[in-house]
């Protein structure tokens, strides 16, 4: 285990050859193996000569195979000729896929109108050999794109007629829980490692990690900004994968993963010589995104663990100068005066940015039986008790069938408790870590408050106070007046610091160069949406406004109001719901347990095969095999798949799927705006009334199993049977052990707050909501919306998903209360007049069966109001109960949800 900044050596990158053998590697397995029991091994050889490098694989191949095959599945038999008596299914002609990670949800594939399967392969070369411009690659490219985006290119052709099925075509007919690209990526990975270290035992990965993450993007004035600081962050890890990429190579990323990623085809456009023929249409549909997590996880060999670290740590940096020097440059050229005021704004620049971002990593090497007196010391026995049972069962079979097993010390079992002791090792690293800034002098940034605002005096030098004021002011009105800088870009007052004004004028720097990676991400920056152009979503319904420019000019109007009074010379009547919007925050709960392994709820029996599963039970032969598996099966200690490379790559790509396909997809149909989605972490602001429906979609694709992502990027949920077309087959996370169960699950925190409220502060009232009531409080798997009125005081409903009831009682009050005539319409004064009752709906609540009594009370309530209609009456009465009234708390009646869904009904017209 090792940890920290690193020591001072060079790394020595890779030359041509380690991409020719890697790639020869990565194809030591078809990827079209599992169509055939058993497969020819000439037809990797075919295969690999189809690529365009050597028909031989390289010398580490086999047992890098091996090894990874050690690190995906337990012990089996192998085939026989007749591809029946040693127990493997036939794919082809029985083809399913199981889920890597819920119990539940296998689906199964219908290729009936495929051909022969030897048609498949042929396909296959021929598709391979006839990549437009693969000829112009060098081997690194050529690598690149067989990891990277070979699979979209044969599902959008249909090669084969297997379309989206190139996406999950099985490594294992055994286990068809992993694709062969994760099982390739692996054991090519594992092959250039063990060259690089020079044996197996030299394997391990890494974790590194940037911080700080919120101090630097919720800092913030604009949304934009907000936004802006989540992709430089984002790039931020970019740059930190992207050495991986270029150096060990992407096989070797374990998290997250680099499948779609809008960064990583942007990057492979510019790669392969921009827009060739080559690139899939599928990929990166969605690249104004930040999308990429703070952290990452690879393989590497350890003793060169130093070494790395300090590489991916320079280069990470050097982007990172290379933005604020070039804002820095930029900003000097329109508010400095000669260069010694150049000279002395660079200097605050210097001291600013230079030091900002903390870098912190980790290494263990991948522990195996061996290791278990060691493990002992640095985890709890949970953490691998289960790995010590598997790996004797396995051994004693493999010794009473006299197999002398190249991976006897079952890394692969332990695989969990190496991933435990890895972060473990993170978290102990930041924690004793001190840092040291120097107090900042001077008056502070407007934006964050933590750094002195941006000045081109000399420090030391101010004759006065006045002086250092009028310094400042004298700075930043030049910056406002030149004439580049947009009206709006800072307000009269705006004193920023430079990391804050690296946020601000980041998209002025990278757009200039269409070779920049981000120039795509911020080509519609200046167009990107303020807080009071959100609030204003209904009013601009209502009043039929479609303009851009007239959108943004009545926005900076009513920005402008000193008070919620209309501007003159607008449109229509300015309603309550105009001056609020909603900040949508969601979180995956317990996405470290899952990744550790300890809630994937997937069987060894619901990983397979059904086929080999009545094998191992009924129809084998072999008491030796039987007696093993069937006692895996049933012994609660040892039944659950648990985590593994190719397990938690599959997690790592569905939780980019959410991001792209669900989470983006959900924010744009609704009329939000996405600021981030890093994985399980998403944040978007929305109108007030579409929220809590984005909110619910989000979470419901966030369980989905199985989906097919059409050739547009429009993702629909699928289930039972399908049959192949063209496009990508998404495996989602599914749901936990037990339908109500909290281990795979997102919750959520809704703040609906006024459009001129400090922004700052609101992401955080927003986290908070998150985090303490939708979690804590009510125990995670759960939404908390919280209606923060400018005039004083707060609202909140909560309740978890799983509370149906709860959920569709409050969708139903906000649809009765947002449909028919205003006559007809709930007023928000039927909870006041509620409230003058309180005490007589606490006795009844505290009675027996009490929902019946409280129904016929509520509709004598409502019937007094300005509902007529009987068959409403009941059963809004039925919805006021289930969201006001708790029954076995010391407060059991609470009209504070129903005034919430009042006003995202209606927009808080009467209240």
């Amino acid at each position: 285990m090792q940890g920290g900044a690193g020591r001072c050596m060079t790394y020595r990158k890779p030359d041509s050859s380690y991409w020719d053998v890697k790639l020869a590697a990565y194809l030591h397995n078809p990827i079209d193996a599992s169509l055939y029991s058993p497969y020819n091994v000439d037809m990797a050889a075919e295969l690999r000569k189809a690529f365009g490098v050597s028909a031989d694989a390289p010398s580490g191949a086999e047992k890098a195979g091996i090894l990874a095959s050690g690190f995906e599945r337990g012990t089996l038999p192998g085939s026989s000729e007749d591809g029946k008596s040693g127990g493997p299914a036939d794919f082809f002609h029985s083809p399913v896929i199981t889920h890597p990670v819920a119990e539940t949800g296998a689906l199964e594939i219908d290729i009936t109108e495929q051909g022969p399967a030897g048609s498949v392969h042929g396909s296959l070369c021929a598709a391979v050999s006839d990549v437009p411009g693969s000829h112009e690659w060098g081997p690194r490219e050529r690598f690149l794109y067989t990891h990277l985006l070979l699979r979209f290119k044969l599902a959008e052709d249909n090669v084969g007629g297997l379309g989206a099925l190139w996406h999950r075509l099985p490594a294992d007919v055994c286990f068809p829980d992993h694709s062969v690209w994760q099982h390739n990526a692996l054991a090519s990975a594992f092959c250039s490692t063990m060259e690089m270290s020079g044996s197996m035992d030299g394997i391990g990965m890494m974790v590194c990690s940037i911080t700080p993450v919120q101090a630097f993007i919720s800092r913030a004035r604009k949304l934009r900004d907000y936004w802006t600081g989540s992709v430089i962050l984002s790039k931020l890890a970019f740059e930190g994968i992207r050495w991986v990429v270029e150096n060990l190579g992407p096989d070797h990323i374990l998290y997250p993963s680099l499948i779609d990623q809008p960064m990583i085809v942007e990057y492979m456009r510019h790669e392969l010589a921009h827009n060739t023929p080559a690139m899939p249409k599928t990929p990166g549909q969605h690249a104004d995104i930040a999308s990429f997590p703070n952290k990452f996880i690879f393989i590497l060999p350890v003793h060169q663990a130093d070494e790395i670290a300090v590489e991916i740590e320079k280069h990470i940096l050097s982007w990172w100068r290379k933005l604020f020097e070039d804002v820095y440059t930029f900003t000097s050229e329109r508010a400095c005066r000669g260069d010694d005021e150049k000279q002395q704004l660079k200097s605050i620049f210097e001291r600013q940015c230079a030091d900002y971002w903390d870098f912190s990593w980790s290494a263990v090497r991948f522990a195996g039986t061996s290791d278990v007196g060691e493990l002992g010391d640095l985890l709890p026995e949970s953490a691998f008790s289960g790995g010590v049972k598997l790996a004797g069962l396995f051994s004693g079979l493999l010794d009473k069938k006299s197999i002398a097993s190249l991976e006897h010390n079952f890394k692969g079992l332990f695989y969990p408790a190496s991933h435990s002791l890895l972060q473990s090792s993170l978290a102990s690293e930041k924690s004793g870590r001190v840092i040291r800034r120097v107090p900042e002098p001077g008056e502070k940034c407007c934006q964050c408050g933590e750094f002195e605002s941006l000045h081109a005096g000399r420090d030391g030098a101010w004759k006065s106070a006045q002086h250092y004021t009028e310094t400042i002011s004298t700075f930043w009105s030049s910056l406002r007046g030149a004439g580049d800088i947009g009206e709006t870009e800072f307000s009269d007052k705006e004193h920023l610091c430079s990391l804050c004004l690296v946020k601000r004028l980041a998209y002025r720097v990278v757009t200039d160069s269409d070779s920049h990676l981000l120039s795509n991400i911020f080509r519609d920056y200046e167009s990107f949406p303020t807080t009071t152009h959100m609030a204003l979503y209904d009013y601009f319904k209502r009043n039929n406004i479609t303009s851009g420019k007239e959108m943004r000019d009545i926005a900076d109007k009513v920005h402008e109001n000193i008070d919620d009074t209309a501007p003159r010379g607008i449109k229509g009547r300015l309603e309550n719901i105009d001056r609020y919007y909603a900040i949508l925050l969601m979180d995956g709960d317990y996405v470290g347990k899952l990744v550790n392994g300890e809630t994937v709820s997937a069987r060894w029996e619901t990983s397979m095969h059904p086929e080999i599963v009545e094998w191992l039970k009924k129809k084998s032969p072999d008491a030796d095999y039987r007696d093993c598996w069937n006692s895996i099966f049933e012994d609660p200690s040892t039944k659950y798949r648990g985590l593994n490379p190719a397990v938690h790559a599959m997690i790592s790509e569905s939780l980019g799927d959410f991001s792209l396909y669900g989470v983006t997809s959900i924010v744009n149909k609704y009329d939000g705006r996405l600021i981030y989605a890093g994985g399980d972490d998403v944040c978007a602001v929305m109108p007030v009334h579409t929220v809590l429906n984005a909110a619910r979609d989000i979470r419901r694709y966030y369980n989905s199993f199985f989906r097919f992502v059409d050739i547009d990027g429009e993702s629909t949920e699928i289930s039972g049977t399908w049959a192949p077309k063209p496009g990508k087959l998404s495996v989602n996370l599914g749901r936990g052990r037990g339908e109500a169960s909290n281990d795979i699950s997102i919750s959520a925190g809704i703040l609906i707050c006024h459009h001129k409220e400090n922004l700052t502060e609101m992401i955080k009232n927003a986290h908070e909501l998150l985090d303490k009531v939708a979690k804590e409080q009510c125990g995670r798997n759960a939404c908390a919306i919280e209606l923060r009125k400018r005039s004083g005081g707060s609202r909140v409903a909560r309740a978890k998903w799983d509370n149906r009831e709860y959920w569709d009682a409050f969708s139903l009050i906000t649809e009765m209360a947002a449909s028919g005539e205003d006559s007809n319409r709930l007023s928000s004064s039927l909870a006041y007049r509620l409230q003058q009752y309180t005490s007589g709906i606490t006795a009844i609540a505290g009675s027996h069966e009490p929902e019946a009594l409280l129904d016929l009370f509520f509709m004598s309530l409502i019937e007094k109001s300005i509902v007529k209609d009987s068959e409403s009456i009941k059963k809004l009465a039925s919805a006021i109960r289930a969201i006001t009234v708790r029954p076995g708390v010391t407060d059991p009646f609470n009209t504070e949800p129903l005034l919430v869904a009042l006003y995202l009904a209606k927009g808080g017209i009467h209240g």
